[in-house]
């Protein structure tokens, strides 16, 4: 088995996000696979998904089936922004953790796309994926939500109701708002 890398002198993330609280060792995508599919029906064909997801947002970057693509778990994500409303920086701490204080803590993140409307996804999992170039990207695997038709019995104006989806998918960090 190769050794896992060590995270290059040279990687910084994006200042507007940062990991925080790994969880664990880094381990090869299919030994991950391997160990998390059994207990949590996201890890079901996670190295065929994530070889996809990285083919299909990184072209030049596509692993070949037997090169290993190791990641790192991590269980909270720190954002920095500029409130809209008085222009003044912050920063909050978003969780993604099966063990927060003895409960699970998965928080919600606004995302950044070209669609209609609000994006919301529910992160399930923040990972650092280091890949067989030496490249470094950050990812989360996320349950998106959905428009529900349901309205509840006193409405109130702009009110949106969403449904948490059932399959997960991966996100780029860069697209986290």
């Amino acid at each position: 088995m190769t050794k896992p890398p060590e995270e290059p002198e040279s990687y910084i993330p994006e200042e507007r996000w940062i990991f925080g609280s790994h969880s664990g060792t880094q381990l090869d995508s299919r030994e991950f696979e391997k160990t998390f599919a059994p207990i949590n029906r996201d890890f079901i064909s996670f190295d065929q998904r994530l070889r996809s997801f990285i083919t299909s947002n990184f072209p030049g970057e596509a692993p070949r089936y037997e090169d290993l693509i190791y990641i790192q778990p991590f269980k909270c994500l720190y954002i920095s922004y500029q409130s809209v409303e008085d222009w003044t920086e912050a920063r909050d701490i978003l969780r993604c953790n099966p063990d927060f204080h003895e409960c699970k803590r998965y928080d919600c993140v606004i995302v950044n796309d070209d669609g209609p409307g609000t994006t919301v996804a529910r992160l399930h999992l923040l990972l650092r994926c280091w890949l067989p170039s030496g490249k470094v990207v950050d990812m989360a695997l996320v349950h998106a939500f959905n428009r529900n038709k349901w309205r509840p019995f006193t409405m109130w104006d702009n009110c949106q109701i969403y449904t948490e989806t059932q399959d997960s998918s991966f996100l780029l960090m860069d697209y986290v708002v």
